[in-house]
């Protein structure tokens, strides 16, 4: 995971694009990071544009996660993929190939 976030962060938006060599997996961005174990996901997991709330762990190396909000979508191998985030207060906005997802969390309010 590459990290570049900070406490002072609050109300913040971000654009990646991502290259995807394998539909497999998971590829995305975190935001609202605290430390490598607790931050909000949004990105591709298992064919679904998704937000996660990685917390912790529920067992060694087994994350404990909570799925906030998913959709359907359909990659290739070897694909550009963009993905943007905006946090502001307790709202989650992101869009994954122009696929909208929301989520409203107060588990993490900067980062």
């Amino acid at each position: 995971m590459v990290v570049a976030s900070d406490r002072l962060w609050k109300d913040y938006s971000v654009t990646a694009m991502l290259h995807l060599e394998e539909t497999k997996g998971r590829v995305g961005i975190a935001v609202r990071q605290a430390n490598d174990r607790c931050y909000d996901f949004v990105g591709i997991d298992q064919g679904e544009a998704v937000l996660l709330r990685v917390q912790h762990e529920l067992a060694l190396r087994v994350p404990r996660e909570q799925k906030l909000d998913s959709k359907p979508i359909a990659i290739k191998n070897e694909e550009n993929i963009v993905i943007k985030a905006t946090v502001e207060g307790n709202r989650l906005e992101a869009e994954v190939e122009a696929i909208r997802l929301e989520s409203i969390d107060d588990t993490l309010a900067e980062g």
